[in-house]
């Protein structure tokens, strides 16, 4: 059975943030320090004034920034890289079945079989099939209501032993240095 598929920048902002989603330990530890500096050491130091009150701008622009590049910055890229592809913001068709997945459009056709991809990864919104370690293929949930064909993916994925992606340790970890080196060095500042 087929399926047309219609894209929106918002399915492919959301498909970003689940490909670049760092391991759930490293976002609880580094939001458990932004707000922890932020609410509590912050305003403790300055009040007993261990710390200059300089420190809280510099929080603060940290905050800004990373509000301005979640909610500003990724959104308006995942805008402007939607716009100028036209083989995903036009309309296509999906075949699911055992041999793997069939995608064509007004660009040509593309078959997937279960044997190429090399990872997956699915929240409640979507699944990512991955055929290259960063290439993907994005399926939304919303938009595969025929049951055959979901449960023809779900099982083949299975079959086939597609594996979960891991999370991206090495960036995260990268992240997590680069926000433990700032903290450093603003603490020997001080």
């Amino acid at each position: 059975m087929k399926t047309t598929i219609q894209l929106t920048w918002e399915d492919y902002f959301k498909s970003m943030l689940l490909h670049i989603s760092p391991p759930r330990w490293i976002a609880i530890i580094l939001y458990t320090s932004i707000i922890g500096g932020i609410f509590v050491a912050s305003p403790y130091l300055l009040f007993t004034g261990q710390l200059a009150p300089w420190y809280g701008v510099t929080e603060g622009i940290f905050v800004v920034l990373l509000v301005l590049f979640r909610f500003v910055v990724l959104p308006n890229q995942a805008k402007s890289i939607f716009a100028e592809h036209p083989e995903i913001n036009q309309p296509f068709d999906v075949v699911i079945n055992h041999s793997g997945i069939h995608i064509t459009n007004a660009h040509g056709t593309t078959r997937y079989l279960w044997t190429q991809l090399v990872k997956r990864k699915e929240n409640k919104e979507m699944y990512l099939l991955y055929h290259t370690n960063d290439s993907y293929l994005l399926l939304p949930k919303r938009l595969l209501t025929d049951e055959r064909q979901l449960h023809t993916l779900k099982g083949s994925l299975e079959e086939y032993d597609v594996p979960v992606a891991k999370p991206g340790y090495v960036r995260s970890c990268l992240i997590l240095l680069g926000f433990a080196f700032v903290v450093l060095v603003l603490f020997f500042l001080y």
